[in-house]
């Protein structure tokens, strides 16, 4: 016997979440997929509509984003003003800080998601 594997048949090239989004989009009985119907439509309040927009796009405000837009302007404090760690990006603002580790699972939890995080 041979040992287990994984394959991705989704795609020719290989996976990627370009290729999962397609799969998924294209399954049939599956809900709509599109981030504007599902941002823009959604009941929440239109700033967080907004904020939700921004963080899809990767065009919220982090210290790493200004200087590369615009080369004369310097972000400060270089570290996350919420967990004192590393600098600031789109990832480490919405995933790996320690406090919105802590507090996406009350808010997906208070939408009726159920999420797991990895541990690390």
């Amino acid at each position: 016997m041979s040992p287990d594997c994984r394959i991705w048949v989704g795609n020719n090239s290989g996976f990627s979440c370009k290729s999962f989004f397609e799969s998924l989009v294209g399954m049939e009985g599956c809900p709509n997929l599109e981030p504007s119907q599902f941002i823009w439509k959604s009941g929440v309040p239109y700033r967080i509509k907004v904020f939700a927009w921004l963080v899809f796009h990767g065009n919220l405000n982090t210290c790493d984003l200004v200087p590369r837009r615009n080369s004369h302007l310097a972000l400060s404090p270089s570290c996350c003003v919420m967990c004192k760690e590393e600098g600031v990006t789109l990832d480490h603002l919405m995933l790996h800080c320690k406090v919105a580790r802590g507090l996406w699972p009350k808010v997906l939890t208070e939408a009726g998601f159920l999420w797991a995080f990895p541990a690390n």
